[in-house]
This record gives structure tokens, C-alpha cells and sequence, in this order.
């Protein structure tokens, strides 16, 4: 708890999307193996937000507010291509047709999208408020 003796609501904000986007990471890593629907781009988005949460956690820069942006557009843009990807599966809760998707997936689906619209809220709040003390 060293890490957060010197940072603000904005800092402490980022810590609670820096956390929820490594579970948010680590479920759709899991999710992927095993549903089989697995999209290595929206891995990379998540990923890629994960470690500009780290980078604006350790270390308050210049391009901090820049730095904080680009991880809310990443995140955004990997909730973009997972709803993208989840289109079949949405299709066949709503039809059971059987011939798009699973909707056995959907449960997983909506954990999913609901961490990650968490995550690109606290996110976007977090660049509102001062980082550091």
C-alpha cells in the first residue's frame, strides 16, 4: 500500500481500473481458450490498457493525461471489437436458430462487458482528478 501513500482520488481511481483491467485481461484470456471464439486483437487492446495503467501509475509524466486517454481508447476499442465478436452469440440468445453462435456464452459474455465498461469508467474518471498529492 506504499504505492498509493502519495497519490490523490485520481491515482487511487487509476488503481481500481489498473486491477480491473488485468481481471477484465484475464478473463476474456480465459474466456477465449475455452469458448473457442477467441480474437487475439481485442487480447492485445486489453493488454495494451493494462500496461498504460501501470505506466501512469508508477510515474507521473508530461504525457500522463495523453497516456490516461490512450488507455481509455484502448479499452474502448477492445469493448468495440469484443461486441463485434459477440454478435452471433447475441443473435442465437435471441433466436435459437442454432446456427450463428452459443448462447452457452452469454453469461461469460455479459461478465465480460460488464468489467469492461467498469473499467473505462473509472478510467475516464480517474483523468478528472489530480494523480499525485
Amino acid at each position: 500500500m506504499k504505492l498509493f501513500q502519495n497519490k490523490a482520488a485520481g491515482g487511487r481511481l487509476l488503481g481500481i481500473a489498473l486491477v480491473c483491467s488485468i481481471l477484465t485481461t484475464v478473463l476474456y484470456a480465459a474466456f477465449g481458450a475455452v469458448s473457442g471464439n477467441f480474437a487475439p486483437g481485442i487480447l492485445v487492446l486489453y493488454l495494451a490498457a493494462a500496461v498504460l495503467g501501470v505506466v501512469l501509475l508508477l510515474k507521473e509524466t508530461l504525457l500522463s493525461d495523453i497516456l490516461s486517454l490512450a488507455m481509455t481508447i484502448c479499452l474502448s476499442a477492445a469493448l468495440a471489437l469484443f461486441i463485434k465478436n459477440s454478435v452471433g452469440d447475441f443473435t442465437e440468445m435471441i433466436t435459437p436458430v442454432g446456427m450463428y453462435g452459443n448462447a452457452d456464452n452469454m453469461s461469460m459474455r455479459f461478465v465480460i462487458l460488464g468489467a469492461t465498461l467498469a473499467t473505462i469508467l473509472f478510467s475516464i474518471l480517474e483523468g478528472f482528478f489530480k494523480r499525485e498529492k
